[in-house]
């Protein structure tokens, strides 16, 4: 494949800038300049530039870009060096926007990354704090109510406490070194917080019940110890 044929240039009052005819060359980083327009924003020129940009090695259009590039003052004019640039890439769909050398925010196979450009498989990854008055999680997996159906086998303390001293966890919560490694799944990790809570009202419920079924036996003892007394 041939490169470099020839170039035909339009050329409007200094503004605008469309060439035609140039061939992309095939290195990697390889770029072409395909249209400028720019004006005077008082003592600055803004120009607006596109550009065809060669991603990886290749002699075809599965590894080009198309990158859309804002310069002021003949300053920022390479793809990925101007001041904001929008890149689209018409194989995979692409689309990223960023400022010089940092990338904001792109779409990659139909997921968006804000601050990253691996979104790890993730309808969305977000590389930093972020914000919002109300998040809803609508889980696929059952609520935990299970957990005061009669049929449940609630674990004794005993073994809880067995499975604390062996590895120094809930049982059922991830410890602390899966979560540095893996993260959480906010919406299971609720469900999971909730099915203990539900277990410490059911340990609550029946130590209340041990506690009133003593009372009674206490005061039961001192009505006969009372009345053994008054024997005397």
């Amino acid at each position: 494949m041939k490169y470099l044929k020839y170039r035909l240039c339009l050329l409007m009052t200094g503004s605008c800038l469309i060439c035609f005819g140039q061939g992309l060359g095939p290195n990697k980083n390889d770029d072409l300049e395909i249209s400028s327009v720019s004006g005077q924003a008082s003592t600055n020129i803004i120009m607006n530039k596109q550009w065809l940009y060669r991603s990886e090695a290749g002699n075809d259009w599965y590894t080009s870009m198309v990158v859309d590039g804002i310069s002021i003052d003949y300053s920022f004019l390479k793809p990925g060096t101007s001041r904001t640039w929008w890149l689209r890439n018409p194989f995979s769909g692409a689309q990223s926007w960023g400022n010089a050398g940092e990338t904001y925010m792109g779409i990659y196979g139909g997921n968006l990354g804000i601050g990253t450009t691996d979104t790890k498989g993730y309808k969305l990854a977000v590389a930093g704090n972020m914000i919002a008055e109300s998040v809803k999680v609508q889980l696929r997996s059952a609520w935990p109510d299970y957990v005061f159906a009669n049929e449940y086998k609630l674990p004794s303390l005993k073994e809880t406490e067995k499975h604390i001293k062996e590895n120094s966890h809930l049982p059922g919560i991830p410890s602390a070194a899966e979560v540095k490694t893996n993260g959480i799944d906010v919406g299971e990790m609720n469900a999971k917080l909730l099915k203990k809570i539900e277990e410490l009202t059911l340990y609550v419920i029946d130590l209340n019940k041990k506690s009133n079924s003593q009372e009674l036996m206490v005061k039961k003892l001192q009505n006969e110890v009372k009345k053994l007394k008054s024997k005397k």
